[in-house]
């Protein structure tokens, strides 16, 4: 806590979900669509580096709209438990 009373981390928080972009999954009767925005934090980021859609399996796939690493974390999690645990979905 800092001496003005604001918890710094909440302050973080705040500011990363301000600074998120937005997510979109639409179910229909014969598919889905998933989309997200590309926002790149600097122009010298290569765009075909950024990926925000992936597919864990044939039948699942995942978008994301906050922090790379946190994603890829979930990611590569969810992608283990669905070889292991679930061997149906591929």
């Amino acid at each position: 806590m800092l001496s003005s009373g604001k918890l710094v981390q909440i302050e973080y928080a705040l500011n990363a979900v301000a600074a998120g972009v937005t997510s979109l999954g639409i179910s229909a009767t014969d598919g889905v669509v998933i989309a997200t925005e590309k926002k790149l934090p600097s122009v010298l980021v290569d765009e075909a580096t950024v990926q925000k859609i992936q597919m864990v399996s044939p039948n699942i796939g995942v978008v994301y709209s906050g922090m790379g690493p946190d994603f890829r974390h979930v990611y590569f999690s969810l992608t283990i438990l669905c070889i292991f645990a679930h061997p149906r979905c591929f």
